[in-house]
């Protein structure tokens, strides 16, 4: 089985996604900083994208405006298991975070927080997770973990388990916060909490205006004991944000020990929800060593290319609703060849895939951070589980800043970049009748994974126990084969619209959002025929109303 992603639940709410299973701009090709022996010799010329559709005017520029600001802030780091008081030196206080600029219908708040200045030389391992404590406008707070001032998990003799009661407000009960939400909401609530990487040490939290107009939770939500929203718009005002640095490694720490935050707030005005006219997603397409490089070079990997892309296109807007869909603007495309480090990350392990991140992300031009998603494509991802590896993002949602160990998502050519549809010309169109459905579905794990970091989780994810808090999006409870959902265990969700026969042939139902496996964000890999038919890869509205309060989409 190609499984698509897993959750390594690293903190009670932290985790990492793994997916297992027309703009026309020259390349830059990342000039070398030494002179490495061995390198492959580059030859032919770089991709230039042709894909219809594809176009920098697609931006809506006169109706997005996004603004960033950056601050700093020292405080002293808490372990995994220590109490801390909220108005102790261990929480690390942001005041005057301006949001009076008119967020409009579809604007959004996003908070990147990033552990700085670890003292490496005196606590030797890992390094610590700036964790959001609370946002207060003045008069109400919207975050407010109170459940964890004793320490997020219980730890004995070296092994910490997570504490089942630490959340935002776990009890309900409201106290200082206006979100009476439980602890099994906090992960994929609303304002989509920040799953951490394995081993990135960011965070990243959007607030958004609102999220839906009907459904639970609603644009109503906590209005009660107060509201923090305005007609229908995050309260106008000055904010204060509140963290704590949480070591990675270490139980308790000494008050000598202390790390800094670099916090980016990124506003964004939109007030083109629901207008069908949500603009663009510029990609950064960063091709990972010289082998995958010369494969782009080739007339057969342009056309895989055009075509890869083509498909990411029509997930995202040809396929769906008017006031969700986006389309795509500027695909950059970056080679980062072996002389500059490039074949150094061409094979890269899930557990080191944030050095990628790291490294590759910091060579994009400083001018494409917060407006593009580096996609980067790699010969291939190894893991030490059972299955392939076909994508990973490095977070949900991902950093909007470059040089993190969240800034981006890789996938897996699988040295088949120049390879793949081989009844396809060089040339000329490649239609989907033609395409093999390990390509077809190579497409759907980029959207895929593009999804997770612009914000989306699983509608369930692999055991059936967890589900996303989209209203609009079906659960799958019934496991099959290796205690997982599959189509077939899940086939009982949808038989009223799609019978058993359309399930694994012709012709499918894929336009049918009942069924959980035609979701672009189903947990694991699609199911293709050999004439490109298969399962669906359906945005549900709300799913685009998440995507759509990201900044990147501008």
């Amino acid at each position: 089985m190609k499984a698509r992603c897993f959750f390594f639940n690293i903190l009670i709410f932290l985790g990492i996604s793994i997916f297992i299973s027309s703009c026309k701009k020259a390349a830059t090709t990342v000039e070398p900083t030494t002179t490495v022996s061995g390198c492959d010799a580059l030859a032919g010329s770089s991709w230039t994208p042709n894909i219809s559709g594809v176009s920098d005017s697609n931006h809506n520029d006169s109706g997005v405006a996004v603004y960033k600001t950056s601050y700093t802030g020292q405080g002293l780091l808490t372990g995994l298991a220590q109490s801390y008081d909220a108005s102790s030196s261990h929480v690390i206080t942001f005041s005057g975070l301006d949001v009076s600029t008119d967020l409009l219908s579809n604007g959004s708040v996003t908070l990147v927080a990033e552990a700085k200045d670890f003292p490496t030389s005196q606590l030797t391992q890992g390094n610590a997770y700036p964790v959001l404590i609370s946002l207060n406008d003045g008069t109400n707070e919207l975050v407010n973990i109170s459940g964890c001032t004793s320490g997020f998990y219980t730890c004995t003799s070296g092994n910490c388990v997570a504490k089942t009661g630490c959340g935002p407000d776990p009890d309900g009960t409201g106290g200082s916060a206006v979100l009476g939400v439980t602890a099994s909401d906090r992960r994929t609530g609303w304002d989509q909490y920040q799953h951490l990487g394995l081993s990135d040490y960011t965070s990243v939290n959007i607030f958004p205006t609102c999220n839906w107009t009907s459904g639970s939770p609603s644009c109503a939500f906590a209005t009660s004991p107060g509201n923090f929203f305005s007609g229908g718009k995050l309260r106008t005002g000055t904010y204060t944000a509140k963290y704590i640095l949480l070591t990675s490694n270490y139980s308790t720490v000494g008050d000598s020990y202390s790390a800094s935050v670099k916090l980016t707030i990124i506003r964004k005005k939109d007030g083109n929800a629901g207008s069908g006219s949500n603009g663009a997603l510029d990609i950064n397409v960063i091709f990972v060593g010289n082998k995958v490089i010369n494969q782009s070079r080739t007339d057969k990997g342009k056309q895989n290319l055009d075509a890869l892309f083509t498909h990411v296109y029509n997930h995202y807007y040809t396929q769906n609703s008017a006031s969700t869909a986006i389309k795509l603007g500027t695909i950059n495309v970056y080679e980062w060849t072996c002389e500059n480090g490039g074949d150094s990350y061409a094979t890269i392990s899930t557990s080191d895939a944030y050095k990628l991140f790291q490294a590759g992300s910091a060579q994009v031009s400083a001018s494409a951070e917060t407006k593009a998603v580096n996609v980067f494509l790699a010969t291939s991802i190894t893991y030490t589980g059972t299955g392939t590896v076909l994508g990973m993002a490095g977070g949900i949602p991902g950093a909007m800043v470059n040089g993190t160990g969240s800034s981006g998502a890789v996938f897996a050519s699988l040295n088949k970049l120049n390879t793949y549809n081989p009844n396809c010309t060089p040339g000329s169109d490649c239609p989907i009748g033609l395409q093999e459905s390990a390509f077809i579905d190579m497409g759907s794990t980029v959207s895929h994974e593009m999804g997770h970091f612009l914000g989306l989780n699983h509608p369930s994810e692999s055991a059936g126990t967890e589900h996303d808090k989209l209203p609009d999006t079906p659960q799958c409870t019934t496991t099959g084969s290796g205690a997982v959902i599959t189509i077939s265990s899940c086939r009982s969700e949808c038989n009223s619209v799609c019978t058993a026969s359309q399930y694994i042939s012709n012709p499918f139902c894929s336009d049918k959002s009942e069924c959980q496996f035609n979701h672009i964000m189903w947990w694991t890999s699609k199911n293709y025929n050999s004439s490109g038919q298969g399962d669906g890869n359906i945005f549900s509205t709300n799913s685009g109303s998440i995507i759509n309060y990201n900044p990147y989409v501008q």
